[in-house]
């Protein structure tokens, strides 16, 4: 009895989520009249940082994790002037490369600013191991520091490896304004 009264309850309902008379056409993505442009991206750091002088490479299920510390390194600002030096042994790269040979970088490290506060910095990207690379960074600033503005910035950059130092250039949509 109870399956004779939920039954035409329960066709009604289905018929008018499937009716083609209820349903609303859906219509494709509308074509942009011209190809997006993209952000324009200020130069905000740039970095030389030191590497240990072996990396340890860990076989694992997702691939190799790479794992290498920073020995030092310092920091130039948008105007050319000193903005930070790196804090030895208070970091480190610990990516994975993938059976396609991808580097997936997950590096993060303690700087020193210039006004004598502290920064982390975390550095998320997809790249090939010792060529150049994209990434995201994540900058969290000591909110009393002169570049606390960096809290609200979006960081991207590019890194190229050699002769055991990091080198990377840091830009953003927001042009910086210390």
């Amino acid at each position: 009895m109870l399956l004779n009264s939920i039954f035409p309850a329960v066709f009604i309902a289905l018929s008018l989520f499937t009716s083609p008379t209820i349903s609303t056409p859906v219509s494709p993505a509308t074509k942009p009249l011209k190809p997006p442009t993209p952000p324009t991206l200020h130069h905000v750091f740039s970095g030389d940082v030191k590497l240990t002088p072996s990396t340890i490479a860990i076989p694992g299920p997702f691939g190799v994790r790479v794992s290498e510390g920073f020995t030092g390194g310092s920091f130039t600002d948008y105007q050319h002037n000193a903005f930070a030096k790196v804090v030895a042994k208070q970091g480190a790269e610990n990516g994975i490369v993938d059976g396609n040979s991808n580097l997936h970088i997950d590096a993060r490290f303690v700087i020193q600013l210039a006004d004598n506060k502290y920064a982390y910095l975390g550095f998320l990207g997809v790249g090939v191991l010792n060529q150049e690379n994209h990434f995201y960074v994540n900058a969290e600033v000591d909110t009393s520091s002169t570049y606390a503005s960096l809290n609200a910035m979006f960081l991207i950059g590019h890194s190229t490896i050699a002769n055991g130092v990091l080198r990377f250039d840091i830009f953003s949509p927001t042009k910086p304004t210390w």
